[in-house]
């Protein structure tokens, strides 16, 4: 464990976690700046701004990070810290640190496997009853045609046949594409996104906009995008599902230290406490933790739901999470106007 005085700026590490960090078992002093300088690059940007949220607003944070220690080994460990606010002041901070490491190797190859079956699973339905009806479908269609010169009475049913065809495979290639969007693989965060949201317009009704903003080079890519891409999958089935939701939007801004991925919408919102909607927010927290960032799920000024994410850019196999309030200062919260200008733009499917 370590504790911050806040009046004096004094931090205490227990031997414990000197041992963790693999520090001499003395009393040398400690600093916060230099205790933030013991995470990997990655973990530090996302460690130091649930610090910030901390100190200034008391707001608590749970996080899984990846650490080097003074002997140059990389481990992960789980970070917890509170804050101690006496008649409205506060007065300290205290962390309590464990070494996760082997379950975070075990986690991650559990989702690796994971990864590869639902893979396999969406190749198969692709490739394999995909095109199966495809062939029924342009079967029905000859026979149809055919139908008109030689048995007129059987020509409708067969157009109709030949239609729920087409829509069936439709609906299969939605199905395999969910599963494993081809072009997450070349990295092609925006073109994914612009199906899903095809996708989400042809089958509810609901139209999601997309925003881009940042360094386009640092948009996510690999498996950073694969679970940004399935928690907005989850984000917008829940808004339009609980919160009865007709637009959304995607937001993601790329950066060389973080990425920021919410998704926003115009619904009702959704009771938190109902246990069909608690399992996808758990799912959503857990892939943010596999990705080494922190999640803020609460209602929207626009009247409906967010889900914001920040995370480290690609290419981090940590893990993190925390529930944590709308940010001030460098976080601007959009106002009902700016979501509606975003929709009165050309672009906005």
């Amino acid at each position: 464990a370590w504790e911050l005085d806040i009046k004096t700026g004094r931090v205490i590490w227990t031997l414990g976690l000197r041992r963790i960090m693999e520090l001499p078992d003395t009393n040398e002093e400690m600093t916060i700046e230099r205790s933030f300088n013991f995470y990997a690059a990655a973990s530090e940007a996302i460690v130091r701004e649930a610090f910030t949220a901390t100190v200034t607003r008391g707001t608590p944070y749970d996080l899984e990070l990846e650490v080097i220690t003074a002997r140059g080994n990389r481990i992960w460990v789980r970070e917890v810290c509170r804050a101690t606010i006496h008649r409205g002041r506060l007065i300290s901070l205290i962390g309590v640190l464990q070494d996760i490491t082997e379950r975070r190797r075990l986690a991650d190859f559990l989702a690796h496997t994971a990864d590869q079956e639902r893979g396999r699973v969406g190749a198969d339905l692709h490739d394999g009853l995909g095109q199966e009806l495809t062939g029924f479908a342009l079967m029905l269609h000859a026979l149809a045609a055919r139908s008109r010169r030689e048995a007129p009475a059987l020509s409708g049913d067969l157009v109709h046949l030949s239609r729920l065809a087409s829509s069936s495979i439709a609906a299969v290639r939605d199905m395999a594409h969910g599963m494993l969007p081809m072009a997450l693989r070349h990295g092609d965060f925006k073109l994914v996104l612009q199906e899903l949201a095809g996708a989400t317009r042809r089958s509810s009704g609901a139209r999601v906009a997309l925003r881009f903003g940042g360094d386009r080079a640092y948009f996510p890519v690999g498996r950073v995008a694969e679970h940004l891409y399935r928690i907005a999958q989850e984000a917008i089935t829940n808004a339009i599902k609980h919160g009865r939701a007709k637009r959304l939007l995607i937001s993601v801004h790329g950066s060389a230290s973080k990425i920021r991925f919410s998704v926003s919408d115009d619904g009702a919102g959704f009771d938190f406490s109902r246990e069909s909607v608690g399992m996808g927010l758990e799912i959503m927290r857990h892939r943010v933790r596999m990705l080494g960032g922190l999640v803020d799920i609460r209602r929207a000024r626009t009247g409906g739901t967010r889900v914001l994410c920040v995370v480290p850019p690609a290419g981090v196999s940590s893990a993190t999470t925390t529930r944590q309030p709308g940010r001030r200062g460098r976080q601007k919260k959009m106002r009902r106007s700016e979501f509606n200008e975003v929709w009165a733009r050309p672009d906005a499917d």
